[in-house]
């Protein structure tokens, strides 16, 4: 294989940023975003994860770096995450590439980028893009007879990619564990899972360090089996798709579809590289398993697009027909059913969100309406003294408000039917006692996760300590009741 090209790199670092100029207008993102942002403002103030704040299950390494970026170059929240984000994209564009050119013929290794800049997806799961990009291009060297800076290579890509997503550490661990199988070698296992040893004893070390290894380890647990029982969005059934037509909707089959198609069509002769590209499939396609929805599947995107690739050199005649019709359809959602999303919209999304919002945060675009709706809850936050407590799943105003997190709790589906969770909660709110409150009871997750459906004690504290003072559209914003 030859050496990198750079100048190609260069190339597609330019058109990346080209395509990204949309994302950086995204709109708000009132979980993800937030989340994000709260966990990084809770690390700069200094709070102890475990106890001041519930951890969840992604890695510390997303906001770590975003505060050491803030602290060091004094960068407003919003502008350091979207520097990281478009960083991310520009990396992932080169490791795509990269891993296009090793595993496809030449004709097809712009594929997988060039359908992942039609449709970028997320702008903040680029983490998981990059890192699940990384593994397959780490994998490689390990399939014939790898040496000890390829086994140690894989080992800190592993390492790495756990930091900043837990699941991609599982993948990485799985892949090695087949690695040694098919070796029927236990140094490689050891030697492959030297770094990522010492990766999982820091994580471990530091929470053990400040006592409260028992409640991080518990509360990752349970994001992470909580996250894999999401209720809602359902996978559509076929009959859905006839009686409820939805391109975005349909191509959640992509996966079952490429991979299956792909695992049917690979023979004894194949080579070891797309039994490695359908095993990490099969990995990373658990991202829609686990909640069906546009966004979800893009999240696969890299390496997903990478099989499609692969399946179309096996179809003859008709792989140019997969290619050029997964291509249109990802792009006719993009242009309808997504258009502006700030999840999936991509190059949609100027066109709705036009309106420039100056917040203690950064600077933000939003919709006209959503943009008028959110400066007048912050002028109504700015004129109030006081602890801002979000009970929902809208976090994201803490840092648009400039007002700091206090009760810990991102929001309720930390907390969703688990009563002894439900308990803390209320337990929190006592000591913090908030003065004000902002509510717009609505989430990603559907209707069961709601807070009056989800957390009903939740639900009766707020009523019974908080009274309305001003609705703006779904949003209630309410100051604490006078003591009688």
């Amino acid at each position: 294989m030859s050496r990198p090209d750079w100048r190609i790199h260069a190339g597609l670092a330019f058109l990346t940023c080209v395509v990204l100029t949309a994302q950086l207008r995204p709109g708000p993102m009132y979980y993800d975003l937030s989340e994000l942002l709260l966990y990084t403002q809770a690390i700069l103030d200094g709070r102890t994860p475990g106890v001041d704040v519930v951890v969840n299950g992604y890695g510390p390494g997303r906001y770590l770096l975003l505060a050491g970026i803030i602290a060091t170059t004094g960068l407003s929240p919003l502008a350091a995450a979207w520097g990281v984000f478009v960083a991310l994209r520009v990396a992932l564009s080169s490791l795509l590439w990269e891993l296009g050119r090793r595993v496809l013929p030449a004709r097809l290794a712009w594929v997988p980028v060039g359908l992942m800049l039609l449709a970028p997806g997320p702008p903040h799961k680029g983490f998981f893009l990059v890192g699940s990009v990384a593994l397959a291009l780490a994998s490689l060297p390990l399939l014939d007879r790898p040496d000890r800076r390829a086994l140690l290579r894989f080992g800190a890509v592993v390492g790495v990619a756990a930091l900043f997503r837990l699941d991609l550490g599982l993948f990485g661990a799985l892949l090695l564990t087949g690695f040694a199988l098919r070796a029927r070698s236990l140094r490689l296992w050891l030697t492959g899972a030297a770094i990522p040893a010492v990766v999982l004893a820091l994580l471990f070390l530091v929470p053990a360090a400040l006592g409260v290894l028992g409640p991080v380890v518990e509360q990752v647990t349970h994001d992470v089996l909580v996250n894999q029982r999401v209720p809602w969005p359902t996978f559509p059934t076929p009959l859905e798709l006839v009686t409820a037509p939805s391109i975005s909707r349909a191509l959640l089959w992509a996966p079952l579809l490429v991979l299956g198609g792909l695992a049917v069509s690979l023979r004894r002769s194949a080579r070891p590289a797309d039994w490695l590209l359908l095993a990490l499939g099969v990995l990373v396609a658990n991202q829609v398993r686990m909640k069906p929805d546009f966004g979800h599947l893009l999240q696969t995107g890299p390496i997903l697009w990478t099989c499609a690739a692969l399946l179309a050199t096996r179809l003859g005649r008709g792989g140019p027909l997969v290619l050029l019709g997964l291509a249109g359809a990802l792009g006719l959602a993009t242009a309808t059913e997504q258009r502006g999303s700030p999840y999936t919209g991509a190059w949609t999304i100027p066109a709705v969100h036009t309106d420039r919002l100056e917040t203690a945060a950064g600077t933000l675009t939003a919709a006209e309406g959503e943009a008028e709706a959110l400066r007048r809850i912050l002028a109504w936050v700015d004129d109030r003294e006081g602890t801002l407590w979000i009970p929902a799943n809208e976090p994201l105003l803490y840092a648009l408000s400039g007002r700091h997190d206090r009760v810990g709790v991102v929001g309720v589906l930390y907390v969703a039917g688990e009563p002894a969770r439900q308990a803390d909660l209320i337990a929190r709110l006592e000591r913090v006692q908030p003065d004000l409150a902002i509510v717009k009871d609505t989430t990603m997750e559907g209707p069961t996760r709601r807070l009056a459906v989800a957390a009903p004690p939740v639900a009766r504290w707020l009523e019974d300590h908080f009274v309305e003072e001003v609705r703006v559209g779904d949003w209630s914003l309410r100051r604490r009741r006078q003591e009688r």
